[in-house]
């Protein structure tokens, strides 16, 4: 697991229920706890010292009394006139408790949520707290039976608020209380309790059943919250609800991922149920969420998982025509049984992904199955076959496919046009390419005032798109440059008016050519236009300046930047020496040292670089191939970043592990277990995403020694893979080297 830093508290599982809010007369015993003062001066400038004959010497004797129940590091010290009061409250609490007198752990505790001091509980209180109602509802099956409603509001309200503050022991034991004793409707009441309520001063018998306690942010974040949302689909699951666990995963916006849940899933006493609940709750919250299931998507191709992408296909076409459907391919297919609505971007999406994969049988497939699960295709979806096909540089079957869909009575939209349209232009037939957009005009533009409106209303956006797409290709292509300048100066009078693409492309055209003169014309053009340049714009100026021999380009682009107002941070920094690093010779990398150099030292605090600018210098560096060169540019980044104790994470980690095994260098595969190591030195354990990006990339490098040796090194981890690994590791063990 990721090594955590700072004091950040944790919770797991962090289950309310209705009763928690009862409280004895005009007391809140479960305040919000609240982020300590900044520091416990403050407090004594807030609540002066008291009188006393000898004031130095009874404080003295108060703080002595107070560490033997508070560490000096667990935050603020109570105020000066409450100390005594508190340490005589919190060790009658730790001795009441150890009796199990909750009668009289109730008074003590509503006696320090009385006088605000709950918040002053260190951290050994609040896990001892929290480990002793755990102990209490777990001694005996059916142990909370033989408690009196107050008693289980006593320990029902230590354990929310133990909870709240990152001590979830307690709550996990009320939870499973609850789910053994076969209670699901109590569980959900608890759920509904926690995410919808606040206390109140109010007697057991004023409290509503609907009201709860909020989890402040700074203790609860929402990637810590997935127990108490497991907690809450095991009970829709013993009732056999599902649609009511989507309701909660949509709402929560809390993504579970079942490699992670498993060992919260096994301590269920119906964890079969809730492992198939909680296998079709992944993929309800990516459908929920769309830019999570493009990202998911988008990794997976690039892992070039095929079969992982398969699999998700057949999840979907189960859920949708197996024997138990639970997914709805269209709104008229939804019920009670079938709740969730499969979006129509997720068959588009997937049958891009396939195509990109070069599986264009699976996506065959997966088009045949969706004709049977009643969803029939429209521009969108056409248009996905067209960006896999651009994607393979396939023009011939692009053109194929647009006979078909003329033929089933689809009008294309312009993002269709431009799909094909970036097919032909990529397939070095810009003669194909042009015929077709001047069909798009002809069917869009020329249709009168009704298709006009409709294009201003709905389809601006796919129109520029369609239109830069025509200005890169026609600029990419030998001797059309001028076609590409007259359709620009058409756009700036009819339309669509040119965004800072559109410049850039222009821009980036004279970049290639070495062109100054026209470059520095066409950003004085951007700038009148009313549009800001950004950092593509000043990475292609300081591309073209170097390839002009200007060695001062980097402080020039720099100056530049700052005459605009554009203050040129960290980030900013960082992406104009990605943009320099795609195209790694000699005066790139020079260009982008140089800016490094700047960076760590003459910047402002601002600009200095993070771990992000050193993973990207290493990006590029791995990008650039085998000398004794990169090596010696490698040595010397990884001793800047020691110089300033600058460290890898576990994104960054992935990131140079995936970019060392892409790299044409010899050394690619040892530079992978050189940050591979690394993780292990920063005690940040190797996750599911770190074993398949490092052996599916061992593997496509040929280098199964090193595979098997990870593979063995996982097992002696205590790793257990799942999903797309186990068949990766059984084509390893299939393999010799």
């Amino acid at each position: 697991m990721l090594a955590r830093q700072g004091t950040r508290r944790v919770l797991y599982l962090d289950f309310l229920a209705p009763s928690l809010l009862r409280r004895d007369a005009s007391s809140s015993v479960i305040p919000n706890p609240r982020p300590p003062p900044p520091h416990p001066r403050q407090d004594r400038a807030t609540h002066p010292i008291q009188k006393h004959p000898n004031n130095s010497q009874h404080l003295a004797s108060q703080t002595a009394q107070l560490s033997f129940v508070k560490t000096g590091s667990e935050g603020p010290l109570p105020p000066t006139n409450g100390i005594d009061l508190f340490v005589k409250t919190v060790t009658r609490l730790d001795a009441t408790l150890g009796r199990n007198n909750l009668s009289g752990v109730r008074e003590l505790w509503v006696t320090l949520a009385s006088r605000k001091l709950l918040e002053y509980l260190g951290i050994p209180q609040l896990q001892r707290y929290s480990r002793s109602i755990a102990s209490m509802y777990g001694c005996t099956p059916g142990s909370g039976d033989q408690w009196s409603a107050k008693d289980r509001w006593t320990m029902q309200t230590i354990a929310i608020y133990t909870a709240l503050c990152g001590h979830p022991e307690a709550i996990h034991a009320v939870m499973l209380h609850h789910l053994t004793t076969n209670e699901p409707d109590e569980v959900l009441r608890l759920y509904q309790t926690y995410t919808t309520s606040h206390p109140e001063n109010e007697t057991p018998q004023q409290a509503k059943p609907t009201e709860a306690v909020p989890i402040p942010d700074n203790l609860a974040p929402s990637e810590e919250r997935i127990g108490v949302l497991l907690g809450a689909i095991a009970a829709c699951a013993m009732k056999g609800s599902f649609s009511d666990a989507v309701r909660m995963v949509v709402e929560s916006h809390t993504r579970i991922v079942y490699r992670t849940a498993e060992h919260h899933i096994h301590t269920f006493p119906n964890a079969p149920a809730v492992e198939t609940y909680v296998r079709r709750l992944e993929f309800v919250f990516l459908l929920s969420h769309p830019p999570a299931f493009f990202r998911h998507v988008d990794h997976l191709v690039q892992d070039r998982a095929a079969e992982e992408l398969g699999r998700l296909c057949k999840d979907i076409i189960v859920g949708t025509l197996g024997e138990e459907p639970w997914l709805a391919a269209t709104e008229q297919q939804k019920s009670n049984e079938r709740p969730v609505v499969i979006p129509r971007f997720t068959w588009a999406t997937l049958i891009t992904a396939l195509t990109r994969c070069k599986r264009q049988d699976l996506a065959g497939r997966l088009w045949e199955d969706m004709i049977k699960c009643g969803v029939k295709p429209d521009a969108s979806i056409w248009t996905a076959v067209f960006d896999g096909y651009s994607a393979l540089g396939a023009w011939q079957e692009s053109l194929a496919a647009w006979d078909a869909i003329l033929t089933q009575d689809v009008e294309p939209e312009p993002l269709t046009y431009r799909a094909i349209i970036a097919t032909l232009f990529k397939a070095r037939r810009p003669d194909d390419a042009m015929t077709k957009f001047k069909e798009y005009e002809q069917n869009w533009v020329g249709k009168g005032k009704q298709r006009s409106a409709k294009l201003a209303d709905g389809y601006l956006s796919q129109t520029l798109s369609l239109h830069n797409t025509v200005l890169h290709g026609l600029l990419t292509n030998p001797d059309r440059e001028a076609q590409a300048l007259a359709l620009f100066e058409r756009m700036k009078t009819d339309g669509p008016t040119p965004d800072l693409i559109s410049w850039n492309t222009i821009m980036a055209n004279y970049g290639r050519r070495g062109n100054m003169k026209m470059i520095s014309s066409t950003l004085q053009g951007l700038k009148e236009s009313g549009l800001t340049p950004d950092v593509f714009t000043y990475s292609t100026i300081l591309t073209a300046l170097l390839k002009a021999g200007r060695e001062d380009a980097p402080q020039l682009i720099l100056n530049m930047m700052k005459k605009d107002n554009i203050n040129p941070g960290a980030a900013v920094n960082t992406t104009i020496i990605d943009h320099l690093l795609r195209e790694p010779d000699a005066k790139n990398i020079k260009a982008a040292f140089n800016i490094l150099n700047r960076m760590e030292g003459e910047g402002t605090p601002a600009e200095r670089p993070n771990e992000v600018t050193y993973t990207t210098m290493l990006t590029g560096i791995y990008r650039w191939g085998s000398s004794k060169e990169a090596e010696a540019y490698r040595l010397d980044i990884l001793r800047r970043m020691g110089k300033r104790s600058i460290h890898f994470n576990r994104a960054t980690c992935h990131i140079l592990i995936r970019a060392s095994l892409g790299s044409p260098s010899r050394e690619g595969p040892h530079y992978a277990l050189y940050h591979f190591n690394q993780m292990i030195q920063l005690k940040i354990e190797p996750d599911f995403d770190t074993w398949y990006i490092i052996l599916g990339g061992m593997l496509h490098r040929g280098e199964i020694r090193m595979a098997k040796d990870l593979v063995e090194e996982m097992t002696r981890r205590g790793f257990e893979p799942t999903g797309a690994l186990c068949p990766l590791i059984r084509r390893l063990r299939r393999e010799r080297w």
